[in-house]
C-alpha cells in the first residue's frame, strides 16, 4: 500500500474488466474508513484487519468527526455535512 500518513491506497488489478480496481483506507486516531470499487474487496480487506487487530464493524459510515455522511443507494454520490 501507498501511503500518506493517514491514507492508503491499494490498486488490484481486475482481470475481468482489464483496469485497476482500488481500496482506500483513511484512519483517524481510532476510526477507521474503508472505501473499495466493490463489496467484496471491502469484505476481503475488513478480514484482513481482523486477523492482525480487535475491531469492530460498524457498516456503512452515517457519522464521523462531527460530519454527517450520506450515500445516495443510486448514484453512489456522497454528501457530508456539518
Amino acid at each position: 500500500m501507498k501511503a500518506d500518513f493517514c491514507i492508503c491506497v491499494r490498486p488490484q488489478w481486475d482481470e475481468a474488466a482489464q483496469c485497476n480496481k482500488y481500496s482506500i483506507v483513511a484512519l483517524y486516531v481510532d476510526d477507521l474508513i474503508i472505501a473499495c470499487s466493490n463489496i467484496k474487496m471491502c469484505t476481503d480487506l475488513e478480514k484482513e484487519f481482523k486477523k492482525q487487530y480487535h475491531m469492530k464493524i460498524l457498516g456503512e459510515i452515517k457519522h464521523i468527526l462531527g460530519m454527517d455522511v450520506e450515500i445516495d443507494p443510486v448514484t453512489h454520490v456522497v454528501h457530508v455535512s456539518q
